[in-house]
């Protein structure tokens, strides 16, 4: 999937995910937030189906970075 780009906060995505920790939010939709490479893999070994994942490719350095970001089938930024 090649993504888009968002650049602000007040983005209605942005805040729909960020409104995800709180529990009462987590529970009413029944959805989480997975942060970090490694746990993003381990979800993706596990089957865990993922609604939308934000990626910040600047940051994805290390090896799990990598791996994740080619998992979730992310294939570059748009043009």
């Amino acid at each position: 999937m090649i993504p888009d780009i968002i650049t602000s906060t007040a983005n209605p995505r942005i805040k729909a995910a960020a409104a995800l920790r709180e529990r009462r939010e987590r529970d009413s939709r029944r959805q989480f937030l997975i942060d970090g490479a490694r746990e993003i893999g381990r979800a993706l070994a596990g089957g865990i189906e993922f609604v939308e994942a934000y990626v910040c490719t600047p940051l994805c350095r290390s090896e799990d970075a990598e791996a994740a970001v080619d998992a979730l089938g992310v294939v570059g930024e748009p043009t």
